[in-house]
């Protein structure tokens, strides 16, 4: 029983840092992909 709480607690703790790691990733992309526009029109 206890083996298995752990392990529950170990994945939910990854799936909550890949969840983060992705949000970082896409809002990056967000603010990167405008200001890579605006060098090339300008």
């Amino acid at each position: 029983m206890k083996a298995s709480s752990t392990w529950v607690e170990v994945s939910s703790t990854e799936t909550i840092s890949v969840i983060h790691f992705l949000e970082t990733r896409s809002s990056m992309i967000s603010t990167a992909i405008p200001a890579r526009v605006k060098c090339v029109v300008s």
